[in-house]
């Protein structure tokens, strides 16, 4: 009798050390953020994030001061999705829709979603744009590509993201 008690003592303990480590990576993606993500799975949440309006074109910034990463997201300033491919009528309309994302503000790598083989490497789902109160939401994915490697950033966020 004792020995069953003993043994199930540890394995409780086995259990509720695997049950502890298995859920230590789990880290959360905080949805008060204006932009947020997963990067290799690992949650992403911005600290500041800036959005600029050139002509027909969008970009968002969005910076993590817990790990020095930011995530730039390019796209034409319409409600819609984009595939990111460079292809003619990307260029044409002088609009590239592309993520990319620096590994550190100093000495980091810089790496693009076109910069990745096969050409498609993620989308861009814009699901709002409020013209009057400068805002964007959307949600983002992709591999991103450079000298650094390849990363995989997965469900991204904008939340209605300030722009100029």
């Amino acid at each position: 009798m004792k020995i069953q008690k003993s043994l199930g003592a540890i394995l409780l303990f086995l259990a509720a050390t695997a049950l502890f480590y298995a859920c230590k990576g789990d880290e959360e993606i905080d949805p008060n953020k204006r932009m947020n993500a997963r990067i290799e799975g690992q949650a992403w949440n911005s600290n500041t994030v800036t959005g600029v309006k050139t002509g027909n074109n969008l970009v968002i910034t969005g910076i993590s001061t817990a790990d020095g990463q930011s995530i730039a997201v390019a796209f034409r300033a319409e409600v819609g999705e984009y595939n990111l491919i460079l292809d003619s009528t990307s260029v044409q309309d002088n609009v590239v829709p592309s993520v990319v994302l620096r590994t550190a503000p100093v000495g980091g790598s810089t790496l693009a979603s076109n910069l990745c083989t096969p050409n498609v490497s993620g989308k861009i789902n814009i699901t709002a744009i409020d013209t009057q109160n400068k805002t964007v939401s959307g949600t983002f994915e992709a591999r991103v590509c450079g000298i650094g490697g390849s990363r995989q950033i997965t469900e991204g966020k904008l939340n209605a993201v300030k722009y100029n």
